[in-house]
C-alpha cells in the first residue's frame, strides 16, 4: 500500500462545502461538543462521491468512494478534540473522495468510549483495524493507519503493537516518539491533567489492560511497515 497514491489524477476536483472557521475551530475546542455538523458532513461526502456508512464500533463511521477505488483502507484517528467534533469525520470523507475507503474511528469523547482521553485501549484500535482487513473493499490486504496529534501519537503506538501483516503504512501528523499522559478538558475548556480518584495522573493509553507509562518510548523499530511523518507549528496540544 502507497498512501501517496492520493495523487492519483482524478477526473474533477474535490467539491468542498463552504464553512465558516469558526465552525471549523470548533471540533479542536470543543471536545466533546458538535463541532461539525452530521448534515455538513454528508452533503460533502454525497457532493464527492462518497458514501457513509455507521461502524461497527461507538462513534465510528465508514466512507466508502462510489465509484472503486484505490482498494486501499484506511483508519483515521482524531486527535485531543475528541470523536464527536466531527474533523475525523470530515477528514476520513476527503480520504475517501481521494479513493480510500476510510473509517474514522472514535476513542474517546462518545458514547460507549471513555469520556476523556484517558485509559483508551490500543487493543480496540487493533480490533478496528482487523475489522477493516476484512472490509469488502479490502480483500484482506493491509490496512493504512492515519492520525493527528494525539491519534498520530496512537497511530505510531498501535501499529508498533500490531501483527506482521495487519498494518501495511502509517502516516501521522504532528506525533510523539513517546506515550504522553492523559488530558482532560476542565469546565472553562482548559486544557488539564487528568487525574484518577486518587488525585494520580492517568495514563492515555492502556496495551492488553495495563496502562503505558507517561514517557515510554514508542518502538518505531517494531514497524514492519513504511512510515510517513509530517509536523506543523499550530498544534496547541505540543
Amino acid at each position: 500500500m502507497q498512501l501517496h497514491a492520493t495523487q492519483r489524477a482524478t477526473t474533477s476536483p474535490l467539491t468542498t462545502v463552504p464553512q465558516p472557521r469558526a465552525e471549523w475551530d470548533a471540533g479542536y475546542s470543543r471536545p466533546y461538543g458538535p463541532g461539525i455538523s452530521t448534515a455538513q458532513i454528508q452533503k460533502a461526502a454525497t457532493a464527492n462521491g462518497v458514501r457513509v456508512e455507521e461502524g461497527p464500533f461507538p462513534g465510528s463511521r465508514l466512507f466508502v468512494p462510489v465509484h472503486g477505488g484505490t482498494g486501499a483502507t484506511l483508519l483515521f484517528l482524531h486527535g485531543s478534540e475528541g470523536g464527536a467534533a466531527g474533523y475525523a469525520d470530515m477528514s476520513a470523507m476527503y480520504y475517501a473522495a481521494a479513493g480510500f475507503t476510510t473509517m474514522s474511528y472514535a476513542y474517546f469523547g462518545v458514547p460507549g468510549r471513555p469520556r476523556q482521553l484517558a485509559g483508551v485501549s490500543v487493543d480496540d484500535v487493533l480490533e478496528a483495524a482487523r475489522y477493516l482487513q476484512g472490509f469488502r473493499t479490502s480483500n484482506g490486504r493491509p490496512i493504512g493507519i492515519v492520525g493527528a496529534s494525539r491519534g498520530a501519537e496512537l497511530a505510531l503506538i498501535a501499529a508498533s503493537h500490531a501483527p506482521k501483516g495487519l498494518v501495511g503504512a502509517v502516516a501521522a501528523h504532528s506525533p510523539q516518539g513517546v506515550a504522553v499522559r492523559s488530558f482532560a478538558i476542565d469546565r472553562s475548556g482548559n486544557q488539564v491533567v487528568a487525574r484518577g480518584p486518587d488525585g494520580t495522573p492517568q495514563a492515555a493509553w492502556a496495551w492488553n489492560g495495563v496502562p503505558i507509562a507517561d514517557g515510554t518510548p514508542t518502538d518505531l523499530a517494531k514497524l514492519a511497515a513504511p512510515v510517513f511523518l509530517s509536523v506543523g507549528t499550530a498544534d496547541d496540544v505540543w
